[in-house]
């Protein structure tokens, strides 16, 4: 009697599975490990221009860009410029609330001294940050003047201890008349968001097919514009501008955003992006 009862219980349950596997309820045997790619999002631009003529002094501005409060925020800042040859202008600052900006990379072009220059801070509050740029120039010839346009862009879904893939920093710059001109990255992993920035006297630009132009902003002799590349396959990606109208000097800077390593939607713990 006892194994009868045993059996028609062990048929019991046998048979209330097959229904909840009919009825497509799922019925854990074990936990499957499944890799969600994090992605790296472009949020918003803001930019300012900035100009002197001789005899010039110190100048200075401040641009208001709002940061969105969402993980893995950073706010970067790009300042493209030209001036006359042999002319120097330094950065001297460019800060939040007292705080300076790390310098990311300072692209200049030759003896020209114009230049992109890209500076970061992954700490900026929520909310509008008021970012503050003073520019030195020290004048040696030419026509003893400086242009230059700022723009700040915010990010979010960054990898905050480790922002940036540092082979994927790409630079590259042409002189006398050029009409467009790229950068070319390697990146590795899906999910990466790359920034280019360009500095010319040309008048308007295009960037490549698959680029979003973000800027296009004009300031006397100096024109700066800067285009996002959402990374959806690893592979070689190149940052191309076109300088449609004018152009003698273009600069251009590009570089790679990544995000998290990869998460698991099981839980076990991700996976290295």
């Amino acid at each position: 009697m006892r194994r009868a009862v045993a059996s028609t219980r062990r048929l019991t349950i046998l048979a209330f599975v097959f229904m909840l596997s009919v009825s497509g309820l799922a019925i854990p045997v074990a936990s499957a490990t499944h890799l969600i790619a994090n992605v790296v999002s472009f949020n918003a631009v803001t930019s300012v221009t900035m100009h002197t003529d001789p005899p010039g002094a110190t100048v200075s501005t401040t641009l208001s860009h709002t940061v969105p409060s969402a993980a893995g925020t950073i706010l970067i800042v790009a300042i493209v410029m030209q001036q006359s040859t042999g002319d120097t202008t330094t950065i001297t600052d460019v800060e939040i609330g007292g705080t300076e900006l790390t310098t990311l990379r300072h692209h200049p072009l030759g003896d020209n001294n114009d230049f992109v220059d890209f500076r970061y801070t992954t700490t900026a509050v929520s909310g509008v940050n008021a970012i503050d740029i003073v520019l030195d120039p020290s004048y040696q010839g030419g026509l003893n003047h400086f242009d230059a346009v700022v723009m700040a862009f915010t990010f979010t879904g960054v990898d905050l201890d480790d922002p940036f893939r540092t082979s994927l920093f790409g630079a590259s710059s042409e002189i006398n008349g050029a009409s467009g001109t790229s950068v070319s990255l390697t990146a590795r992993t899906e999910g990466d968001m790359v920034l280019s920035a360009i500095s010319d006297s040309g008048s308007s630009y295009e960037p490549d097919s698959g680029q979003t132009e973000r800027a296009d902003v004009i300031s006397n002799h100096v024109s700066g514009a800067a285009s996002t590349l959402a990374v959806t396959a690893s592979g070689s990606v190149s940052m191309g501008w076109t300088v449609t109208s004018g152009g003698s000097n273009p600069v251009v800077l590009a570089v790679s955003l990544k995000p998290p390593r990869l998460s698991d939607s099981g839980g076990d713990g991700g996976a290295g992006g």
